[in-house]
């Protein structure tokens, strides 16, 4: 890994460092039985190592990898040791390319074991015929590994070095914000090596301005670390970002937080790019207020291009499936069951008093051929409140968990076109459900539900809160009944700032007192206010809207 880095070729750096940290997280399973003073000895002991990774996959922009790297420094991951052949989940992902390079250097360090006696036989004048026939044979496979190893590594430094950034601008785009309707803007975010755009596009003209990329990355990285739990202030790291994307000056001198107030613009379709596509936008802070109190943030892609115009339909039926045990390593959803119950209505259950009509399959009746019947009944909202495991490049083994222990693969759903084509909203009420592998969309859960049919998504950008979710998603479904002329993202914001100033609760506080993430870099304590318990960005931010949002 270190090697690697001082050659600047940080991806296969990466794919060392994983190899790396991997053993490591071997040996911790290894040595569980001894004392707590021990084990921690142990990690601390390599501790820089697991951190130089992180630094390395932030630099290239995988913010989730680098945030799995140091979830395991923290002394609550102990009892999730991954083991070599043991779930992947649990250990740190390798990428196809990764895997395949992995493959070929145990094999290389097996028939390297094996040539060292061979050679001292020769040197000793003790080699059979029968050795130097097998030396031969493991000479010969040496070198065609060695060709395949660094075909291998040229295409994973390749893959990250050659990546080309496309504006997506188009005069169609500007013809359909004619039909959406005054106040709603596009935002195109194109990002380089060492510079970044954002463009905006409405109905009558496009603007362009500079985004501030110095240290960009680590920034969002921080952000989100700061996110993930309720404990650190996010308002500064959330201004610094706002101005670098808000608020650098164009030639000509503007802003672009300046134009869109200039325009009156209200509703924010967002195509991010690169690392931006970690960042939540509602989350960001201009000073005054989080983003969210002043514009209806949405992330739209190709594939909501052609539905972005539908109508919406006025009165819902959902459909809700959900994980409320623990199953396959993955915790226990407590408020899962509550959630559904309260956003759903089923007809003939007693006590049911759910904001929509429709039906629940919890648990043991949350199966693959449920889901499937379910689907093909039509109904306009989807809800599904379980875990998703997503591994870079590997939609074989990426995977929504089901209620019956069963899983469902990205690739399974992926060979089923169309299977999320009469649903008019999906909501995901999972874990990570919105990300991709280093920026790249397509091979996020929410990104492959729109193109399988789903005219619009709702997904989640880190692990989120049990308990502020089933108040969110409460919230969310309410307000949308309550004013069926509403669009979903505005129904979606209204939620969001209900939480931010307390005007939503839940049934009760979880007890979560865990340590805060750990980031590099003093961060102020966050202030928590008794009367707005879920006002922390963690609760209600990691929730983005992606597609037709009317």
């Amino acid at each position: 890994m270190l090697v690697w880095e001082r050659q600047n070729n940080n991806p296969v750096a990466i794919l060392y460092g994983k190899q790396t940290i991997n053993v490591f997280q071997e040996i911790r399973g290894n040595i569980r039985t001894l004392d707590a003073e021990s084990r921690l000895s142990y990690l601390k002991s390599h501790e820089n190592a697991y951190r130089k990774l992180a630094s390395l996959l932030i630099s290239e922009g995988r913010l989730a990898e680098a945030e799995k790297v140091l979830e395991l420094l923290k002394e609550e991951e102990f009892n999730r040791i991954p083991r070599r052949n043991g779930p992947p989940e649990l250990g740190i992902a390798l990428t196809e390319s990764e895997a395949e390079a992995e493959k070929v250097t145990d094999r290389l360090a097996q028939l390297a074991s094996e040539r060292g006696p061979l050679l001292a036989k020769i040197a000793n004048k003790t080699a059979t015929d029968q050795d130097r026939e097998r030396l031969d044979l493991i000479e010969t496979t040496i070198t065609e590994a060695n060709k395949k190893i660094k075909l291998v590594l040229t295409r994973i430094a390749k893959t990250s070095a050659d990546e080309k950034l496309v504006t997506q601008q188009s005069q169609s785009m500007m013809q359909s914000l004619r039909k959406l309707g005054p106040g709603t803007v596009a935002l195109y975010t194109v990002m380089g090596n060492d510079k970044g755009w954002v463009i905006l596009t409405t109905s009558d003209f496009r603007g362009a301005y500079p985004i501030n990329t110095v240290n960009l990355n680590k920034t969002i990285s921080d952000f989100r670390m700061a996110l993930k739990d309720a404990h650190h202030d996010p308002v500064p790291l959330a201004l610094k970002l706002y101005r670098a994307l808000f608020r650098q000056k164009n030639d000509a001198g503007a802003t672009l937080a300046g134009d869109l107030k200039a325009y009156k613009a209200t509703t924010l379709m967002w195509s991010l790019d690169g690392v931006l596509r970690y960042l939540p936008i509602s989350a960001l802070h201009d000073g005054k207020g989080y983003l969210v109190e002043s514009y209806s943030n949405l992330v739209f892609t190709t594939a909501s291009l052609t539905r972005l115009l539908d109508s919406a339909e006025g009165a819902w039926r959902a459909f809700g499936l959900g994980v409320s045990k623990q199953l396959k390593g993955f915790p226990a959803l407590s408020f899962v069951p509550t959630e559904l119950r309260s956003i759903i209505r089923e007809e003939g259950v007693a006590n049911s008093t759910g904001v929509l009509p429709g039906v629940i399959r919890l648990d043991e009746q949350f199966t693959r051929q449920t889901m499937i019947d379910g689907l093909r009944e039509g109904y306009s909202v989807v809800h599904i409140a379980s875990h998703f495991r997503f591994v870079p490049e590997r939609e074989e083994v990426s995977y929504l968990l089901l209620g019956d222990g069963s899983t469902l693969s990205l690739q399974e759903m992926q060979n089923s076109p169309g299977i999320f084509e009469r649903v008019e909203l999906l909501t995901l009420s999972a874990c990570e459900t919105a990300l991709g592998s280093n920026g790249k969309e397509v091979e996020g859960l929410a990104f492959v539900a729109q193109d399988l049919g789903a005219k619009a998504v709702v997904a989640s950008l880190w692990q989120v809160a049990d308990e502020g979710t089933e108040v969110l998603m409460r919230e969310f479904y309410r307000l949308r009944a309550a004013n069926p002329q509403w669009s979903k993202i505005e129904a979606l914001r209204h939620a969001q700032v209900a939480l931010l100033k307390g005007n939503a609760t839940g049934s009760k506080l979880a007890q979560r007192d865990a340590r805060a993430t750990e980031t590099e870099g003093a961060m102020k304590p966050y202030k928590r206010d008794a009367k707005a318990r879920f006002a922390h960005p963690h609760y209600w931010a990691p929730f983005i809207l992606i597609g037709n949002w009317k």
